[in-house]
């Protein structure tokens, strides 16, 4: 066989393209059904996996390209939506080498590297119909799989501990949004499907997994999903009459079938299930108990906004939101039900913007804007049926996760956000739909033996590798960036796995061997904040207070601006008695968050210092902040009570009454206030108060003394 040949059907080798396929179609079905319950992040190694596999079919085509003397596309044929990926892939590069936290840029870097060469693996990759097929195929039985589990989940079975609380199902994806996130990506892929394939056995298959799909979605109760896939339903709808109208008409069975197939569900489950109407109707509510994630989002939005108009062009950096967001949070989050630990945005757009800045999100959108150009220019040249019901089934889909991105942070978590590009990969395939063909060296290529296809497939890897020094360099280059990168994958899923195990442990109270395990999850990934954080409460239960602080530290040199670290260091420093210390940190926790809860500590820490006005001071900042705050009255109403402002001090803790209903030590502290006072029959009143309601206590003792010798 002459070298031209050879170099000719090197790169469409039978063999290549069909491993290649197989990682595809193996990133399809099994991220979604991995799970490892014992994990930190249950769900973490879904993206191990996922990220192995695409730095895999990465790798596989660099040596393909580099044995074929050329990498597989010239830049000068790229289309404007590629351009769009690679500059938002850029500019997330910018943002990593400017960033003050690489270790956080980094990790989302490597996220987002992987769903952009995943994009242009399906570009370049899926060449003939029957390959789209297999794909859609392979999404329908996961998404029968996931959906099995889930009406299992629905019906009260369940084989990992998830913890859910509310009724909804999250089948192995780790959170009901995530379910619901790919959920709405692949109904309405796999409603054209139903309408596109001819076969019976496929249509009854997929009208099986269609019902499934429907109801699970109904049971995620994600309000989010319902926003995004209505409108993407009735945009499916309108293109399908505006584009597809003669082919409905003579196929109208399929069409009923399809119709019934989501009505039923829909309409069964609305009229049986009170609290999936109930969430539904709550979507833009803020004022009742189902709607508290309406006020957590709203909190963490203002949150974001202020974030993003501190650095309005550039961003803070790629993946540091959790970092510096609590700087912004507004002071009212603790009432809201937000957490102190806020990973992301609830909102896609609001999260690049503040990571990216309006250049980020301006290119993020540019991206969104170009592909539905695409699919729209393709609709209106496409002549056949099936890739046009396939086309608008894919672009819906894709339409539907974005508006529920609105609301959401799928494209930051693996499955919901690899599906999504496999998605957005496998429309642009289906918009060239007319060079879906076999190639034409696929011919040559089956007129070898099994013998030669063998000798050449390895040939394609490795001729050159002895004799041409380019080549082995590049094949050196190749092996060690996989080497590294897989090392940075699997590293910090062991960690994760160790800092899980540390959980578990304390749990258990086994806190040294939390420590223990905690320990080995910090050596494996030196910036698990996670695991650092473990490590200090673990030794904190143990007494070991100066490690805990040394632990607290470190975690200060990863997130200098995050709050809660000057917070846990302050109530540390205080324990140890080192008191200027403990005041320090615990004012660069009020200047990060100006939160009742970071008042109230420096306040507390001020008042062992016998700073009274100060301390003072702080406790009625935190109750400006939050007027309900029992801790805080009732710590002033002691500050009262010790500086001899009695009457303040009875009106303090009378509100912690009100609040709270009973305290003992109010009930005696008011007692003391009113014997200070000279009022003895109002002390009484409140002293038999502690003896009657609280007998067993240490103050009822107490109590019983003052009334027995009254002065």
């Amino acid at each position: 066989m002459s070298n031209d040949h050879k170099a000719r059907i090197r790169s469409q080798s039978p063999q290549y393209n069909k491993i290649l396929f197989a990682l595809l179609v193996a990133l399809v079905i099994f991220p979604p059904l991995l799970v490892l319950p014992i994990s930190a992040d249950s769900v973490h190694i879904k993206t191990t996996f996922s990220q192995l596999i695409i730095l895999l079919l990465l790798v596989s085509w660099g040596f393909a390209a580099v044995s074929d003397n050329r990498f597989g596309w010239n830049l000068k044929n790229l289309d404007s939506l590629s351009y769009a990926i690679l500059l938002f892939l850029v500019l997330a590069v910018l943002s990593f080498l400017i960033s003050r936290y690489k270790y956080a840029s980094f990790e989302e870097l490597l996220r987002y590297a992987s769903y952009v060469g995943l994009y242009f693996l399906i570009r370049k990759h899926i060449r003939t119909e029957r390959q789209v097929d297999l794909l859609i195929a392979a999404i329908a039985f996961t998404t029968a799989i996931v959906s099995v589990y889930g009406l299992f989940q629905r019906a009260g079975y369940d084989f990992i501990p998830w913890n859910i609380t509310t009724g909804q199902i999250l089948s192995m994806l780790g959170h009901p949004n995530f379910f619901a996130g790919y959920l709405v990506l692949v109904i309405p892929l796999l409603m054209t499907a139903f309408l596109a394939y001819p076969s019976w056995i496929k249509r009854t298959l997929l009208a099986a997994t269609l019902v499934m799909a429907t109801l699970c979605l109904l049971f995620t109760y994600s309000r989010g999903a319902f926003l995004g896939i209505l409108p993407a339903l009735i945009v499916l709808g309108l293109l399908l009459l505006f584009h597809l109208t003669a082919y409905l008409l003579k196929n109208k069975h399929r069409l009923i079938a399809l119709a019934l197939l989501m009505l039923i569900p829909l309409t069964v489950t609305v009229a049986l299930d009170k609290q999936l109407v109930e969430r539904a109707s709550s979507a833009v509510e803020l004022e009742t108990d189902v709607t508290v994630s309406n006020q957590v989002r709203l909190v963490i939005w203002r949150g974001t906004l202020a974030m993003f108009q501190a650095k309005p062009i550039f961003g803070w950096g790629l993946g540091t939101f959790q970092i510096y967001f609590p700087q912004f949070r507004a002071s009212d989050y603790s009432r809201k039900g937000v957490s102190h630990n806020t990973q992301h945005a609830h909102s896609e757009y609001l999260e690049v913007a503040a990571e990216l800045g309006i250049i980020g999100l301006g290119v993020f959108l540019s991206v969104i804007v170009l592909y539905f150009a695409r699919v729209h220019r393709a609709l209106r040249t496409l002549e056949e049926a099936k890739p046009k019901l396939l086309l608008i089934g894919s672009s819906s889909g894709i339409l539907a996760n974005l508006l529920h991105n609105l609301v959401s942070v799928n494209l930051r978590w693996t499955v919901p956000a690899v599906t999504f590009w496999f998605v957005f990969g496998l429309t642009m395939v289906l918009a060239d739909w007319p060079s879906l063909k076999h190639p034409p060296v696929s011919q040559r290529y089956q007129t070898l033996d099994k013998e030669q296809r063998s000798s050449l497939f390895i040939e394609e890897f490795y001729s050159g590798f002895a004799n041409k020094l380019t080549k082995t360099t590049l094949y050196f280059l190749l092996c060690l960036i996989t080497l590294l990168l897989s090392a940075m994958i699997l590293t910090s899923f062991i960690s994760d796995l160790y800092s899980g195990l540390a959980q578990i442990h304390l749990q258990r109270g086994k806190e040294a061997m939390a420590a223990h395990r905690a320990k080995q999850a910090c050596y494996w990934n030196p910036y698990n904040l996670k695991a650092y954080y473990t490590l200090a409460y673990a030794y904190s239960r143990q007494g070991y207070v100066e490690d805990a602080v040394r632990i607290y530290q470190r975690l200060g040199e990863l997130a200098p601006d995050y709050a809660q670290i000057h917070h846990n260091l302050a109530s540390a420093y205080a324990i140890l008695g080192q008191m200027d210390l403990a005041i320090e940190e615990a004012r660069k926790a009020v200047a990060f968050e100006d939160a009742p809860t970071t008042h109230a500590l420096l306040a507390d820490i001020l008042t062992k210092q016998e700073a009274w006005e100060q301390s003072e001071k702080e406790f009625q900042r935190a109750l400006e902040l939050d007027a309900d705050f029992v801790y805080a009255w009732g710590k002033l109403g002691d500050l009262y009570l010790v500086t001899e402002r009695y009457e303040k001090a009875i009106e303090s803790y009378q509100k912690v009454l009100e609040l709270n209903e009973g305290n003992v030590g109010v009930l005696f502290g008011i007692a003391q206030c009113y014997e200070e006072m000279g009022q003895w029959e109002d002390a009484q009143e409140y002293y038999e108060q502690v003896v009657d309601d609280y007998p067993n206590s240490s103050l009822a003792a107490k109590a019983k003394e003052r009334l027995a010798h009254p002065e």
